[in-house]
């Protein structure tokens, strides 16, 4: 896991939009700068992707799995899991993330 902003934004579609753990609605532009810096290597303990799942129905594509992590914020330990769905379409033969949804299960 990086903050390669450059090459992310090449699957997340314009009209991109995020709904967070909170239940926050994110656009492309802010989850992209959160993108940006919100995955510092030097914040993170771990960062692990389990169980992942990936369905395609024609041109669309979902994409599910669970994170497991250890950060720091402020000075804190904070673990966690959260389930993820990226919803994917394909347009003019290349896909594009149109959708992430994030349910924390802690």
């Amino acid at each position: 896991m990086n903050n390669d902003t450059v090459s992310h934004s090449t699957i997340v579609y314009k009209d991109f939009i995020c709904i967070a753990g909170n239940g926050a609605v994110i656009n492309r532009d802010d989850y992209m700068k959160g993108w940006a810096h919100g995955y510092d290597a030097l914040l993170y303990k771990s960062f692990v992707m389990r169980n992942e799942l990936i369905r395609i129905m024609g041109n669309t594509a979902l994409v599910r799995a669970e994170t497991f992590y250890t950060y720091t914020d402020n000075g804190k330990e904070v673990s966690g899991t959260t389930v993820y769905t990226d919803t994917y379409i394909k347009l003019d033969g290349r896909w594009w993330c149109i959708q992430a949804q994030l349910t924390p299960k802690n």
